[in-house]
């Protein structure tokens, strides 16, 4: 039988609500045990940690998959048929996420640390008794609780600690409160409310979204926006344009990932892709060219 899930709870928090009764060395070497040492899994365990799923009693079904990881974040950014093929095998393959994620794909953008919201923290008392880790608050780009506004605050629980899996409640976190941090905003306000609604729109519609974009879909559009030089893509000013939409935006773009994807993003990878994060970021700077500018004050 499988343990309770809370509304939006992580399966990482079910899981640390379980090992709790352990000491720290027992906990340790129990997920060591479970895992297998597989580093890879701790360092995306947030989005699909379905060994330990299995290990633990969970039952691994597709409602669980959809409600309670990332993975749905994930696979809407994905092309069409590599989307299609693999979300027919994760009821029954846990490597299948691993064998089509190339690169940084599963971890690029992700928090450091372990995120909450105060309101949230107060809801979840008062109704459920404790809180627990949401999922929706660990969304890449997102550092706005969209349930409630506030900004959301960063635990001192880090994500990944020496390759292992760290299992800690958010309860037991919350006992450190005091030395825990607001999040630093990442953009701009509105921008944020955008992309956040979207991110939050696709995590919670299943497997169902897409929002995957080609290469040729991008060069496209920039060379309908008059970024074109000699049948291809003048990266150069695209690069400045970008620079001027990241400014306006006020984008921390080395909060969010490295090097200079915005000028890569039309073209085409051999292995692995974009991550959602540069796509969501990307998409809004094609957009900010039909938006009316804005007469001054």
């Amino acid at each position: 039988m499988s343990p309770r899930l809370f509304p939006d709870e992580l399966v990482y928090s079910a899981l640390a609500r379980i090992c709790r009764g352990f000491d720290p060395t027992g906990a340790t070497h129990l997920l060591r045990e479970l895992t297998g040492g597989e580093h890879k899994l701790a360092r995306v365990r947030l989005i699909f940690p379905k060994p330990l799923m299995q290990s633990v009693g969970f039952q691994v079904e597709r409602s669980a998959l959809s409600r309670h990881t990332l993975l749905p974040y994930y696979c809407a950014f994905l092309p069409p048929q590599v989307r299609e093929r693999l979300t027919k095998r994760l009821a029954s393959e846990p490597e299948a996420i691993f064998s089509v994620a190339k690169g940084d794909y599963l971890s690029e953008g992700l928090p450091e640390r372990l995120r909450y919201c105060r309101d949230c923290v107060r809801y979840d008392r008062a109704s459920l008794g404790s809180t627990y880790w949401h999922r929706a608050h660990q969304l890449p780009g997102c550092d706005r609780c969209l349930k409630h506004g506030g900004m959301l605050h960063a635990s001192h629980v880090r994500q990944v600690i020496d390759g292992r899996y760290s299992m800690v409640t958010a309860e037991a976190a919350l006992n450190l409160e005091s030395t825990h941090k607001r999040c630093h905003p990442v953009m701009g306000a509105e921008l944020s409310e955008r992309v956040g609604r979207r991110s939050a729109t696709v995590l919670t519609s299943g497997f169902k979204a897409s929002l995957h974009v080609s290469a040729d879909g991008y060069a496209g559009k920039l060379r309908s926006l008059g970024f074109e030089v000699n049948s291809g893509v003048d990266v150069q000013r695209v690069s400045a344009a970008f620079s001027a939409f990241a400014s306006e935006n006020r984008i921390r773009l080395e909060q969010l990932s490295q090097g200079n994807w915005w000028t890569t993003m039309h073209l085409k990878r051999r292995v692995g892709w974009h991550p959602p994060v540069r796509h969501l970021l990307f998409q809004e700077f094609l957009a900010w060219f039909d938006r009316p500018m804005q007469e001054p004050c």
